[in-house]
Parts: C-alpha cells; structure tokens; sequence
C-alpha cells in the first residue's frame, strides 16, 4: 500500500512536472503575441495588478498580520521583480519567443552562483556539471523547433573571422575577385552556361543598383521601356529617373497571364527595353519557357534589352522551375540578369547584387556603377562567398522551408474565406479585400486600419498596378510559424474589426 502511494505521488509529480513546462512554454509566446497589440507597460500593469488582487484574496490574514520590516522587504523584491519583467517583456518585442525564454531562465544557473560570490563559498564540481547540464536542457527547452530567417551559419561564421582580420579596404570596383568567380560559378549552374567572371559580371549594391546601372546603360532619354502591370513599385521610378516613357502591358488575374498582341503593340510603338520581375513580385507569377519565348521572339524581332530582376528565383513552388531568359536561344546578346543575394541567404541588410550580361553591355554597365557606387562592402563580400559556395542541397532545403510556410498561410487564408491568388513563386500574396471595403474606403485607408486594429500590415495593391485598382492588398508570408498562425488568427477577425 505503501509503495502505491509513493508511485502515485511520482506519477502526479511528473505529470505536475509536465503541466508546468507546458504553461511555462506557452507563456512566453502568449506574451509574445500580446506585446504586438499592447505596450508591455500596459501589458505589466494588468498582470501585476490582477496577481496582486488574486493574492491579497487568498492570504488576507497573512498580509494584516506583516509587520514594517516584511512589508519593506516585500516592497524592495516587488521593484527588483516588476524591473525583471520590464526588461523581459520589452524584451520580446525585439527577439523570438524561443530565445527569450533560454535568456530568461538562465537565473536559474545565475542566482546559485550569485550566491556563491556573496557567501564567499565555492561551487562544488558537481554544482558546475549540474548548470551545464541546466543550460543544455533550457535550450533544448527553448531554442528548438522555430525557423528563423537569420543567414546560414556558415556565413555568419565566416563574418565572425573577417570582422577581425578583413579586408575593410576598398574593393576592386567591380567587385571582389572571388566574390564574382563565386557568383559566375553559381550562376552558370543554374544557368547552363559559362559566365567569365571578369567581364560578365559586376557587384552591385543590392538587385536595385544594378537595375537602375542597366537602364542608364541601354537606354537615352526619351525612350521607352516596357513593363508589365502589376509591378515592383520601384521600377516605375527608375525608368523616370533615366528620363525614359514607361509603356505597361497589363498581366491579366488570376493566372497573370499577358496578350501576345497587347505585347507587341508596345513593343512597335518604339520599345528600348522590357523588365521582367520572374518570378513576379507582387502577383507571385512565374512565367512559363514559352511566354519568356514569345517575350524573346519580340525583343528579338524589334530588337529590345530584356532586363531581368531575379532575385526571386529560388522561390519557387510545386515543381515549377525557373527559366532564365539569357538561355533561351538567341537572348544572350541582349539580356541582362540582375539579381541578389537578399532573398535567397536571407541577408537583405547586407546589400549585395549582381549583374551579368555579355561582355559588351556590361563594359556600359560597369561604367554607370563606378562612379555611381564605387564598391559593394569588402568584408561582406568575401563572408559571402560561403554562401554562395554551398551545395546544391541548401537550395532543395531553402525551397522546402518557403513551402512550408506558405502551405501555413494560404491554407489559413482559404479557412477563413479570405479570396487570394496562389502565388507561383515569392512569398506574396494578393487578397481580395472586396468583401470588406466599405463605401468610399480607398485600399490605403483599409492598410492603415488593418494595421491599427488588427495589428497586421499589408501593402495597398495600387502601388503595384498601373490600372485603378483599389481593392488588392499584398501580404507576405516569409514569418516564422507563430506569426504566421498569429497574423491568421487576427484576420480571422477581419469583419468585425474593420
């Protein structure tokens, strides 16, 4: 009898053991969502408050009976426990939940040798072994299971050494050597061709540079450049700023297909050149080898630059696969690939980009970036370089991890009935806002409001479209998974918040 009482008070143990780490785990990201729609003072002041009434109620007797020196020392923890939270809690709106919650408890390994150096005792062998072995279950506690978007390991390793031994000089200007042998070589895999590292390629900062480096380089002023509709916001402006006529070819929902015809009659109306976002930010498009034939057949016949902006190309989804246009026959000549590494290693900070065309337009090119940009950054060029020398499983992996979450959200979105494009490629999507626009409300003012009262940010469609269009929004999915789920839970709310 005795022995099966003391293995039910195991049993309950460890399910009491089990109970605690799960409110513990779910804590962290509770709050986590929390601080997104309350200020953690706020957020403080409520929790405090409601602890304190909760435990007034239940020990009454005990805190009427507290003399001065109880009361005084409860004060002093309270203040040092409320600062606690304070940094905790602000915290977290700048880290993930997971590593806030290792940060956290290591005052589990902290307060013991605290009071060790306040005592003048020293730890035992043991007591050392017992925190490393704490600090390793927190983390696996804590650190597992959450995709972050954070660089591969190997990069920011290899930042780590360069930060302390360079280069932090001036690059060549077009570029580091290896960072372009680097490049040529991922590239012309992916490619099928041979790309010569010192006369194809330069490094520019950012896909943007390089696009705005090429029209300066094909085009004079007054002429006209092709685009379709909708488009990267950005392109309408670079094509003003070289003093040229943006000429739009609308992509026509929900496939985004395009009219032969409608093409072509752009293009005989004078055409420099056409850019192609492939895939397509915002619409998610990825065109097909026989639309970027037909594109190529017209540029061709009317003898126009096709400028490519790349930088989505391996995000891409369901076995479609990423033609480039300098492979199709006949487009080497007269095309320029531009593109990054923002997306595809997660380092959009770092700002580095690339062109590679043949030797004749890029001697043009190259010319516009050396007095427009000097040099891409030494250090980050040559970190990058591991990046660009990974295997070819770190594309499989990187394609598979963008699935994932966007199988989160667009299941998410049809559960809640919200009308969307399946995006092809990117991480966007286009949402039908239709069914919750009221009377007069431009998609701007619908942004601003999703933004204020469901805590969820999207970009107005008619930044993208050359048409009138007022009732897209774009929203990306490239989150970790308790974002995704917490941005679909707040629109699952949408008609009654808005």
């Amino acid at each position: 009898m005795k022995n099966l009482n003391e293995r039910s008070v195991r049993i309950l143990a460890s399910l009491g053991l089990i109970l605690t780490t799960m409110i513990w785990g779910f804590a962290f990201v509770v709050m986590k969502n929390s601080v997104d729609l309350i200020p953690p003072t706020y957020l403080l002041a409520i929790r405090f408050s409601m602890s304190a009434v909760l435990l007034a109620l239940l020990f009454h007797k005990n805190l009427f009976a507290a003399d001065r020196q109880t009361i005084l020392c409860g004060a002093i923890l309270g203040i040092f426990l409320c600062l606690s939270y304070q940094f905790q809690t602000y915290g977290l709106k700048y880290t993930t939940a997971s590593k806030n919650a290792f940060i956290t408890t290591l005052y589990v390994i902290i307060v013991p040798f605290f009071y060790w150096i306040v005592s003048k005792k020293r730890p035992t062998g043991r007591n050392i072994a017992a925190a490393f072995i704490a600090v390793i279950g927190l983390a696996l506690l804590s650190l597992q299971g959450f995709p972050d978007f954070d660089p591969p390991k190997e990069m920011m390793d290899r930042l780590e050494v360069v930060s302390h031994e360079g280069p932090h000089q001036y690059p060549i200007t077009m570029g580091a050597p290896n960072f372009r042998q680097a490049i040529a070589r991922k590239c012309g895999h992916f490619m099928g061709r041979t790309i010569d590292p010192e006369t194809e390629i330069v490094a520019t900062i950012g896909s943007t540079e390089a696009m705005v480096d090429t029209l300066f380089a094909l085009t004079n002023p007054g002429d006209r450049v092709v685009m379709f509709s909708p488009f990267f916001e950005n392109y309408r402006a670079q094509v003003i700023m070289a003093d040229c006529e943006p000429v739009f070819v609308p992509l026509n929902p929900p496939a985004f297909s395009f009219d032969p015809n409608v093409l072509e009659d752009a293009f005989r109306g004078g055409a420099k050149a056409i850019i192609i976002c492939n895939p397509s930010n915002p619409s998610g498009k990825v065109f097909t080898e026989e639309e970027l034939k037909t594109i190529a057949d017209l540029c061709i016949r009317y003898d126009v630059y096709a400028i490519m902006d790349e930088v989505y190309e391996h995000i891409i989804y369901d076995g479609r696969k990423h033609v480039y246009m300098n492979s199709i026959p006949g487009m080497w000549e007269r095309t320029v690939s531009c593109s990054s590494l923002s997306k595809t290693y997660s380092v959009t900070g770092w700002r580095l980009g690339y062109a590679i065309a043949p030797e004749n337009i890029m001697a043009r090119i190259r010319q516009y970036h050396d007095f427009n940009a000097v040099g891409c950054p030494s250090p980050l060029m040559e970190a990058a370089v591991v990046g660009l020398n990974m295997p070819l499983s770190y594309y499989d992996e990187f394609g598979a991890h963008y699935a994932h979450m966007k199988k989160i959200f667009t299941e998410g979105m049809r559960d809640i009935g919200i009308p969307f494009t399946d995006p092809e490629g990117t991480y966007f999507v286009l949402a039908d806002i239709s069914p919750y626009l009221k009377k007069g409300q431009s998609d701007v003012d619908f942004c601003e409001q999703l933004a204020r009262k469901a805590g969820v940010g999207a970009v107005p469609g008619s930044s993208f479209f050359n048409e009138p269009i007022n009732n897209i929004v774009r929203l990306h999915f490239a989150k970790k998974d308790e974002t995704l789920y917490a941005a679909l839970d707040r629109l699952n709310h949408i008609k009654d918040m808005m």
